[in-house]
């Protein structure tokens, strides 16, 4: 549905409508985060954040004391995001290899990622997920949810090179 829409140069038109209509995967994100065990205190990675209506809702669940750093490669998403939401989320335009906050550091809880690794190539997967580990402080978790078959995922994330002391496992969100 979303591919229907024509990009406007200058325009955030298609940021605004997109904001409007994501209420499914903001449910689905919101069950994600359940599953992923967000909670009070946690830092959060969320790539692929759109125009930020389920960051706002990580920050929420992370507290105020804490921080959510929302990433997305499409700008007018990312101005969007900054017009509607604030409090202890830092929002960025980038992508994820190394376009965000503390990307060198072993620094989030949790690399969170709401229906955006469908959208990857096999390279980018692999690239996505080194940046993940990197970047998660000892027992982080990566948090992936898809539009792909789950076998598929789970498929291709154990041939991605996993480092030493982490697992990859399936956990149901839904």
């Amino acid at each position: 549905m979303l591919s229907t829409f024509s990009k406007q140069r200058g325009s955030n038109s298609n940021a605004n409508k997109y904001s409007e209509i994501n209420n499914v995967q903001l449910q689905y994100g919101k069950m994600l985060a359940a599953a992923a065990g967000v909670k009070r205190g946690h830092k959060v990675l969320d790539m692929g954040c759109g125009t930020g209506e389920l960051t706002s809702f990580l920050a929420q669940k992370v507290g105020e004391e804490s921080q959510v750093v929302g990433v997305d490669p499409d700008s007018e998403r990312i101005k969007v995001a900054i017009q509607k939401h604030s409090q202890n989320i830092i929002f960025k335009h980038g992508e994820s290899s190394s376009q965000f906050p503390h990307f060198d550091e072993q620094y989030y809880d949790i690399h969170f990622s709401n229906f955006v690794f469908q959208w990857l190539t096999p390279e980018e997967k692999e690239i996505f997920v080194q940046t993940a580990f990197k970047c998660l402080k000892a027992g982080g978790k990566i948090a992936i949810q898809s539009h792909e078959d789950d076998a598929d995922i789970v498929k291709e994330a154990k041939n991605i090179s996993v480092p030493k002391g982490y697992a990859v496992r399936r956990v149901s969100a839904v």
